[in-house]
């Protein structure tokens, strides 16, 4: 096993994912968006709830591209990714479409 392929395996199976594989195509109402924080080296939760308090599914880092199934009135987005769906907070979201 190579390390980068180690790697990639790794942070896939963390939920983190820097390009659009395995997110499929767009059903209706979902948009595209990336994740967009203050520094490159940030990195966002992905919560199985909506709110801080929550379980963290994954760990997303800055530049990641996903899904945004729902727009929630509350500042949170449910979102998926090519590996797992859940809820981060729209301030950190650039959307692309």
């Amino acid at each position: 096993v190579h390390l980068e392929d180690a790697a990639v395996t790794l942070l896939r199976s963390r939920g983190i994912s820097g390009t659009a594989d395995g997110l499929g195509e767009l059903r209706e109402g979902e948009r595209h968006a990336r994740v967009q924080l203050s520094s490159a080296s940030s990195s966002l939760n992905l919560r199985a709830e909506p709110n801080t308090q929550a379980e963290i599914l994954a760990v997303l880092i800055n530049g990641s591209r996903l899904v945004v199934t729902e727009e929630g009135t509350d500042g949170w987005c449910r979102v998926r990714t090519a590996v797992a769906e859940g809820y981060v907070k729209a301030e950190y979201l650039a959307f692309t479409d």
